[in-house]
């Protein structure tokens, strides 16, 4: 295409991955980005049974509140720089300990 090169521009997420949550723990995923500089976020969290990892899962019904503090708790412990939520209000007093 006319022979112009390809330029590529850094902005906003660069120097940042954003893995499925389930990916991160137990794996070296995590110490590897840190290794080379990348920033992680893995997703998504919420309270409902149905998308915590199964170990953090309460009740039986699909959306049952589980326990998603335990959850914050286990990825910020392992070292993540962010996580992609849909409970915002949750990750705050997670966060805050």
């Amino acid at each position: 295409m006319g022979g112009r090169p390809l330029v590529v521009r850094r902005r906003g997420a660069a120097g940042r991955i954003g893995p499925d949550k389930v990916s991160v723990a137990g794996s070296s995923l995590l110490a590897g980005a840190h290794v080379v500089g990348l920033k992680m976020g893995p997703y998504t969290f919420r309270a409902e049974r149905r998308v915590l990892t199964a170990e953090f899962r309460r009740g039986s019904g699909a959306n049952d509140f589980g326990d998603p503090f335990a959850e914050y708790a286990l990825y910020y412990g392992l070292g993540v720089d962010a996580v992609v939520t849909d409970c915002p209000d949750l990750t705050v007093i997670a966060r805050r300990g």
